[in-house]
């Protein structure tokens, strides 16, 4: 969570995309209704991101970026979600018993469960107690229309000297491993053979759907039967 009136690092946004690179959305208030720009490219994100931080008016900015459990890779699973038109959120973590080839575990969280709540259910103690419970060690970030934001375990993530709040430390260097919730897993590059595709950039497996796709690069080329970036 960006807070209004400071810009992040430009390396920040770099590292969080490389350790997290299936795709990215940002979540703002603007002229008093919440909007979202989701993508599938590293620099149209960061265009984005630093036109709204050149907007004087532009309060918090919610970033996410994702690394995926379950669910397609397409626009419909990226983060933010919206629980009704005045509240928004984004998750990071795995919501167990949730989660489908379809649907992520995110997205069936808000569907069967969220958008079944009460209007202002974030400010009902019990409902909170009941939410923790629910998503483990999951963290849930929500802004509303008024520009405020509420974060449903809070101290698994932390905060810098500026005011922002990171859910976890991916954004600081490219790792050589991946957080899937609160886990760390190392990343396991399989072995080259002639039915596999890789990025020449990334060193990542091109897949997506049925086509050979970079989610790192945004780009594709064929080469014979082979695909790279």
């Amino acid at each position: 969570m960006n807070k209004a009136g400071n810009t992040l690092p430009e390396a920040y946004i770099q590292n969080s995309w490389d350790n997290n690179p299936q795709g990215a959305g940002l979540l703002w208030v603007e002229n008093g209704r919440l909007t979202e720009f989701k993508t599938f490219k590293c620099e149209e994100l960061k265009k984005k991101y630093y036109e709204l931080r050149g907007n004087a008016f532009i309060g918090n900015i919610v970033l996410h970026f994702r690394i995926s459990t379950s669910g397609k890779h397409n626009e419909e699973n990226l983060h933010p979600f919206f629980v009704n038109r005045g509240l928004a959120f984004v998750h990071n973590g795995v919501i167990h018993g949730l989660g489908d080839q379809v649907h992520s575990d995110t997205w069936h969280f808000n569907d069967s469960i969220l958008r079944k709540l009460p209007k202002g259910f974030l400010s009902i103690k019990g409902i909170e107690i009941l939410i923790k419970k629910a998503i483990g060690h999951s963290k849930l970030l929500f802004l509303d229309k008024n520009d405020k934001y509420y974060i449903i375990n809070e101290h698994l993530g932390s905060f810098d000297s500026n005011g922002n709040w990171f859910s976890n430390t991916s954004h600081l260097q490219l790792n050589s491993y991946v957080f899937y919730g609160n886990t760390k897993v190392d990343k396991q590059i399989p072995a080259r053979n002639e039915k596999s595709c890789f990025c020449k950039q990334s060193n990542l497996m091109l897949e997506w759907e049925g086509e050979k796709y970079c989610f790192s690069c945004g780009k594709r080329e064929t080469v014979g039967e082979k695909v790279f970036c």
